[in-house]
């Protein structure tokens, strides 16, 4: 499995791609968790570089469990 994602006018685009065969549950899990994963990774590395804001503080999260 895996992620690839692309810009589109102001739209960030992921798309995962997933075997369908044999196409565990266990697979559908693991897709969502990587595009999560990557969706986040991008969102940092863009507010690092750009500027901005993020939309979940890890440190906020960290101190709300």
């Amino acid at each position: 499995m895996h992620c690839r994602m692309f810009l589109s006018g102001t739209t960030l685009q992921i798309e995962a791609f997933l075997p369908i065969q044999p196409l565990v549950p266990g697979y559908l899990t693991a897709v969502c968790a990587e595009v999560g994963e990557t969706a986040d990774s991008v969102g940092q590395l863009m507010a690092a570089v750009h500027g901005g804001s993020i939309a979940f503080d890890d440190e906020l999260e960290a101190a709300d469990d």
